[in-house]
């Protein structure tokens, strides 16, 4: 039996997304089993829609926290430790709440943020709930940010402790970097992987190639509902452009194989630093991307 017990709180497929795949790879990692830790699970998501940037709360957002959080409540007696993987606005709402009851009870919490845009998301609240968000933020064992340049706004723009705050970048398993891809020439195979959203480049994409000769593009990923209609419609006018559906994210660096070149031409107000530009790195496959936040 494992000695140590964590309580891990955090967002798992479905949907497929960043957020989702990269916690679930890191759950399955080997890693907790050679620290003898025995991790019990709450899921933030279980099965809900990807939310665009801005979009307002509903009820169905409000039960799912109250769910979580009374998961959390029933899960935390005989844990050592929680760990909190979570959004940026649901860290300035539930996160807080988790963190407060965690350290009235002596636990102690580690916090990773998905994403960018943290330290503009707490600046834009008044003065009185931004005090308080760092207040309670400061109680945190540790806060883990994607990059190097939250983490600095997290220090220098809002006054954390350097102490508190490491970056924790995003990552691959190491059985993921296996294989090598031999040199071949440009054949005008391209790949998206990714959110069907405008913020991600998609339609940059199709007014690029759309009736290319020499090029076409393959688009993998979840349908986003405000982009969907528009995206197949105009996808369905080129021969050379094709949705191919949700990549089995066990899947995504050996299908990224059969391409010449991942295009990511993304501007997202929330981009970190993807996965998939490290998939498309493990698959040996060069990448078109936007300078943007974190990216290159």
């Amino acid at each position: 039996m494992k000695n140590r017990q964590f309580l891990f709180i955090g967002p798992l497929p479905p949907p497929i997304g960043g957020e989702t795949v990269s916690t679930a790879k890191l759950i399955g990692s080997r890693y907790w089993d050679d620290a003898n830790v025995n991790l019990t699970t709450v899921n933030l998501y279980r099965g809900v829609r990807i939310k665009l940037q801005g979009e307002k709360i509903y009820a169905r957002d409000l039960l799912r926290a109250v769910r979580v959080f009374t998961q959390f409540i029933f899960n935390l007696p005989g844990k050592e430790k929680v760990l909190l993987w979570i959004t940026r606005r649901s860290l300035c709402s539930l996160g807080l709440a988790i963190i407060i009851v965690s350290r009235m009870f002596g636990k102690p919490v580690v916090v990773k943020v998905f994403g960018s845009y943290l330290v503009e998301q707490i600046l834009e609240y008044g003065p009185g709930y931004r005090r308080f968000i760092l207040s309670v933020l400061s109680r945190a064992e540790k806060i883990l940010p994607q990059t190097r340049a939250i983490a600095d706004g997290l220090i220098g723009d809002l006054g954390l402790n350097e102490s508190l705050v490491e970056c924790f970048p995003n990552f691959l398993l190491d059985r993921s970097l296996v294989g090598r891809r031999e040199s071949v020439s440009f054949k005008g195979r391209c790949v998206f992987v990714g959110h069907m959203k405008e913020e991600k480049g998609i339609f940059d994409i199709i007014e690029a190639l759309g009736s290319k000769n020499h090029a076409g593009c393959d688009f993998y990923g979840e349908l986003i509902p405000k982009y969907k209609d528009r995206f197949l419609k105009e996808i369905e006018k080129h021969d050379n452009l094709k949705y191919c559906g949700v990549i089995d994210p066990s899947s995504v660096i050996d299908e990224i194989k059969n391409f010449d070149i991942l295009l990511f031409p993304t501007r997202y107000i929330g981009e970190g630093f993807p996965a998939v530009i490290l998939e498309s790195f493990a698959a040996g496959v060069p990448i078109i991307t936007t300078r943007w936040k974190s990216i290159p």
